[in-house]
């Protein structure tokens, strides 16, 4: 394996890492104003992602630093053309951050309803957004022979990436609530348990609709990889409905599992290109033609090997340290 092919998978890894650590985040922001209007509740759901938000965030953020990296022609064409797209991104990151910091520093009801309005929409619109962005790199953009995106940026909104955000919200929502289904005790878990099955009903039959729309309009399933990774997919998905209330922390893996099988299906459609160029197949990038010096890239798995494996551990130390269920009383958000 070349080093331009270990580094288009790390990218693909840490990607499929964000979508699995702060998919959950995005859907339990979604779901805590529908799940209980009671104050302590929504506390308790917004608690159980309060120490660990900002730290899965860090994932996009290596992942956007090591694209820049290991391929800046497809950081820059990328980044460039998707513009807009990222910085609603952005202002639903801000949306959902502000919210969890600002929400408790009043006691009037109307201000914390105000901010989790705020945390609900910005979760949403970011998730949703990031559904676009996937949409565009399965279907292609307008690049020329020149590595430029020249389409219009309403191009971007097309049916297709549109239907990827919201399949990519539905997985976000029944991860976050297979999260919350480990995390919640009390009158909350029991109301967060009554909707689970509608949860994973919706979710089941939107992602089934979308992957047939996929193998249709992109061809999703040519690639062998694509097609194991969507079969994957599928059972993971399953799985996780027949564990739905026998065993939840099965269920929350199942759910993640999900995501990260989606990301590979992506990733293994795409690849050896990083952008489609819907205008000629010619002009697609790839990882031979985006990628940096293999100078660069020597020196850049040198630190990999050294820095990944102590992140991994200090996540992981982390999410064992707040491995039990949020309490009534807690502290929190």
């Amino acid at each position: 394996m070349d080093l331009a092919t270990l580094w288009f998978l790390i990218v693909a890894y840490l990607f499929a890492g964000f979508f699995f650590l702060e998919g959950f985040d995005y859907g339990v922001g979604i779901l805590a104003p529908f799940i209980s209007r009671e104050e302590a509740d929504r506390r308790m759901m917004l608690g159980a992602i309060s120490g660990v938000w900002d730290g899965n965030e860090v994932w996009m953020v290596s992942a956007g630093a090591v694209l820049f990296a290991a391929f800046p022609a497809w950081y820059a064409t990328l980044f460039s053309g998707m513009y807009l797209v990222f910085v609603f991104i952005l202002v639903g990151l801000i949306l959902r951050g502000v919210g969890i910091k600002f929400r408790n520093q009043q006691p009037d009801p109307v201000w914390r309803a105000s901010w989790d309005k705020a945390i609900a929409a910005g979760s949403l619109l970011a998730g949703f957004l990031w559904g676009v962005v996937v949409g565009n790199l399965l279907r292609g953009i307008a690049i020329n022979a020149d590595m430029v995106y020249v389409g219009r940026w309403t191009d971007l909104f097309n049916p297709f990436s549109l239907a990827t955000g919201a399949a990519l919200v539905a997985l976000f929502v029944l991860h976050g609530a297979m999260y919350l289904n480990i995390k919640l005790s009390g009158a909350a878990l029991v109301k967060l348990q009554s909707k689970l099955t509608t949860i994973y009903g919706v979710t089941l039959l939107g992602a089934a609709a979308f992957l047939a729309y996929a193998a249709l309009e992109v061809g999703l399933l040519k690639s062998s990889i694509a097609l194991g990774c969507a079969a994957a997919a599928v059972v993971f998905l399953l799985i996780c409905g027949g564990a739905l209330k026998k065993n939840p922390l099965l269920a929350f893996w199942m759910s993640g599992c999900t995501i990260i099988a989606v990301g590979g299906a992506v990733f293994a459609h795409v690849y050896p290109r990083v952008l489609i160029s819907s205008l000629d197949a010619r002009w697609s990038m790839t990882i031979a033609n985006t990628s940096s010096s293999p100078y660069s890239l020597k020196v850049m798995s040198l630190v990999a090997l050294i820095f990944i494996p102590l992140v991994l551990v200090y996540q992981g130390w982390t999410y064992w340290i707040l491995r039990k269920r949020i309490e009534l009383n807690e502290p929190g958000y």
